[in-house]
């Protein structure tokens, strides 16, 4: 979750062209265990972030972003982030993305990817 500023926006949609840079503050919640030769390990890794990203137009109602989140408190390598949109209103997309982030913590090195569903909403 998090909200950003357009830094630059020359997204024209009426033409299907143009682009958009963000920058943002996000809060991130990732929690997970693992159990490894019988022993749990807890992963919870919530953190404020950093976020930019960059969306571009590839026609009137589908856009491509991609997009780093990263950790302002140094426990976890950026997340990248790359994402589809489909216009559902004129200031609104839904998206679907892949993610991929690494992670250290006690000595445990977690690699996780995702598959991600959002909504935008651009005011």
């Amino acid at each position: 979750m998090g909200a950003g500023y357009k830094i630059s926006d020359t997204l024209d949609k009426a033409n299907g062209s143009g682009s958009r840079l963000l920058l943002g503050l996000g809060y991130t919640v990732s929690n997970g265990d693992a159990t490894i030769s019988g022993t749990t390990y807890t992963n919870n890794n919530n953190y404020f972030s950093l976020i930019g990203q960059v969306e571009a137009r590839l026609s009137k109602e589908l856009s491509i972003a991609s997009t780093v989140n990263a950790d302002l408190e140094g426990n976890s390598d950026p997340t990248f982030v790359i994402s589809i949109g489909y216009d559902v209103t004129e200031s609104s997309d839904i998206t679907i993305g892949y993610a991929t982030n690494k992670t250290t913590k006690s000595g445990l090195t977690t690699e996780q990817t995702a598959v991600t569903i959002g909504w935008t909403t651009h005011f």
